[in-house]
């Protein structure tokens, strides 16, 4: 019988593969393994995806020895991505580090960033 793990790592490398999980080989590697390792953080699912700390990218190239395009590069396809940007504008929410837990509130230029996905995000 099929783990959670194993459907959820079979859909995403499936023919139909989220854009995100499309990248180079590294990239596709480094998707996985935040899937499996930080599933609170990191969801395949567009319904469950939940904003990111800000600065998340220096905890994954720390836990995780990965080079900083690589992260860069998984990073910039999570993020783009429509569920994510709904998640940044829902009123109240808080960005997650790794483990899922909240460490501070969307900031609202970055909601009000969300809706549109703009071409410049703001800093």
């Amino acid at each position: 019988m099929e783990t959670e793990r194993e459907t959820t790592r079979a859909a995403a490398a499936g023919p139909r593969a989220p854009h995100w999980l499309q990248g180079s080989a590294a990239a596709q590697t480094l998707a996985h393994t935040l899937l499996e390792r930080y599933p609170a953080a990191f969801h395949a699912e567009g319904a469950a995806v939940r904003p990111l700390k800000i600065g998340i990218d220096h905890d994954i190239r720390q836990a995780l020895d990965v080079a900083p395009t690589v992260v860069s590069e998984v990073l910039r396809g999570y993020t783009w991505r429509r569920a994510y940007r709904a998640a940044l504008a829902v009123p109240g929410a808080m960005r997650v580090d790794l483990h899922g837990q909240p460490v501070a509130p969307v900031a609202p230029e970055h909601q009000q960033w969300a809706p549109q996905g703009s071409r410049r995000r703001p800093r």
